[in-house]
């Protein structure tokens, strides 16, 4: 019985450890630019150069809540760079947004919201 239930926790830690790394990210392959939506197409280029976040932080060599605190201050300076950027080209509504989704790097710029 003791064999039974040290076998049934091995197991089970070994499944919630399995469940929590990170899968790799899928490849993914750029659409043509002539299937771009019309409305991203009249979107202006942003100036703000894209940021890695992740890279940043993994060259400082952080790890753990400090190197996501991290990852998210700078995904949020990216975003604050870009909203500034839109305010400074006066882009408002639809194009605002999207200029914004297509200048922060966000997946799926240009397409509408699906919520």
């Amino acid at each position: 019985m003791r064999l039974f239930v040290i076998a049934a926790a091995l197991i089970g830690s070994t499944v919630a450890a399995a469940g929590q790394t990170a899968p790799a990210p899928a490849p993914s392959a750029a659409p043509p630019a002539a299937a771009a939506p019309p409305a991203a197409a009249a979107t202006p280029a942003p100036s703000t150069p894209p940021v890695d976040c992740r890279a940043q932080a993994q060259s400082k060599g952080l790890r753990g809540q400090a190197m996501r605190d991290a990852v998210q201050v700078c995904v949020q300076e990216q975003r604050l760079a870009c909203t500034k950027e839109a305010v400074d080209k006066k882009l408002s509504g639809t194009a605002r947004r999207d200029f914004i989704r297509a200048c922060a790097g966000r997946p799926g710029k240009g397409e509408p919201n699906k919520g």
